[in-house]
């Protein structure tokens, strides 16, 4: 066996590793995101459905402490009728971005990224939910309006 021939043949070998490799991080990645893009999705929609509602205490006592912590149930309450007198109720929204962030600590959290066609108006939401076994909390909320519709 030739030296060219056996440096081509360990060449291949790294590439067939290192593509393996690649194979396997995507179907990990697959894997994640198709789990958890379900949860996120029912979450948004339930969070949506208490909006429409005006049920805030329900959201509050609902969420995970990381989003309670710093403000009341009323506080939440006014914040969230503030949201609702400027954009009215949610009409429809389909989900733009998700990301899956694994802490040190174990915790799993899913950021996902909505745009949402409110009555008076179209946004941008983003929900972080914490997840805990099959199920996740509200732990952070952000809204983006654009123009209100006339």
């Amino acid at each position: 066996m030739s030296v060219a021939f056996s440096k081509r043949l360990l060449w291949g070998s790294y590439l067939a590793v290192a593509a393996l490799a690649v194979v396997f991080f995507v179907w990990q990645w697959h894997s994640v995101m198709a789990a958890n893009r379900p949860l996120a999705n029912a979450a948004a929609q339930h969070f949506h459905d208490e909006f429409n509602h005006a049920e805030y205490q329900e959201i509050f006592d609902q969420a995970d402490y990381g989003f309670t912590y710093d403000k009341t149930e009323a506080e939440l309450a006014q914040a969230l009728m503030a949201i609702q007198t400027k954009v009215g109720t949610v009409n429809d929204s389909a989900l733009v971005f998700i990301r899956i962030d694994r802490t040190t600590e174990g915790r799993t959290f899913i950021t996902a990224q909505y745009k949402t066609s409110f009555t008076r108006a179209d946004a941008n939401e983003t929900f972080t939910w914490v997840k805990f076994g099959n199920s996740v909390k509200l732990y952070r909320y952000r809204v983006a309006a654009g123009q209100n519709r006339r």
